[in-house]
């Protein structure tokens, strides 16, 4: 783990290591390729709940023996994104984004008395692949021009592989939020053209996948990333 982590920290130091530019280039809308990667995190969510019973004879009712809950438990992951800047303010984007989430369970309720207990089930293998449009809001922005905040959505589909390859079970996402980006380079005739730090908070919207109810969830999250801008930066749009 500590060495990607160092690569990660050394290629990050590369790009940072050009001298910094003016205000007003730094304000500037850099590359039309955008091509960015991030660590999503997302917090757990319910995926319903079970109750098992027995039934001594026909037309008798349930007896339950015990209550199930389940849930997908927090979890971190790799997001890439390949996007193109259509204006100085709008960016859309095409994610892909990979995670390995755990099932955990919680038994309640035991017929015979046994107390509560919780413990981690399967080991997802998660995909998550659709779009995204950011819009830059340019007239809050800061030091300098350097920070910008922005709002996003996206959309896509998700695919939920159960430990042991054994099953795909597939949904949905939708997702609102905003964050902050924040220019460490800016080199409008070079090649790479822009370099930025973006953390972001929104809201997810899942439905389908594992679920024990089918109900849909509503998951907030967390992701922070670098993004590099690509190609030499004319007047803004």
């Amino acid at each position: 783990m500590r060495a990607p982590l160092a690569c990660g920290a050394a290629v990050l130091a590369w790009l940072c290591a050009a001298p910094g530019v003016s205000a007003q280039s730094a304000a500037g809308p850099g590359g039309r390729i955008i091509i960015a990667v991030a660590i999503p995190f997302t917090a757990s969510s319910a995926l319903g709940e079970a109750t098992a019973g027995l039934t001594p004879s026909a037309g008798q009712p349930s007896y339950p023996l015990f209550s199930a809950a389940g849930t997908l438990d927090a979890h971190a992951g790799v997001e890439m994104g390949l996007g193109y800047r259509v204006s100085r303010s709008l960016r859309l984007s095409l994610t892909a984004a990979v995670a390995r989430p755990v099932v955990g369970i919680r038994i309640t309720g035991d017929a015979e008395g046994a107390p509560d207990v919780a413990f981690d089930g399967e080991r997802l293998l998660q995909w998550i692949v659709g779009g995204r449009a950011e819009y830059d809001l340019g007239g809050l922005r800061f030091a300098s021009g350097r920070a910008v905040p922005f709002v996003s959505a996206g959309a896509g589909a998700s695919w939920q592989l159960h430990e042991g390859w054994t099953a795909t079970d597939t949904g949905w996402v939708i997702e609102a939020g905003g964050g902050l980006s924040y220019v460490l380079r800016s080199r409008p005739a070079s090649a790479l053209s822009r370099v930025a730090l973006a953390v972001d908070v929104h809201l997810t919207r899942m439905a389908g996948g594992v679920t024990w109810d089918g109900a849909a969830r509503t998951v907030p999250g967390i992701r922070a990333g670098v993004i590099t801008s690509w190609g030499r930066a004319g007047k803004a749009s």
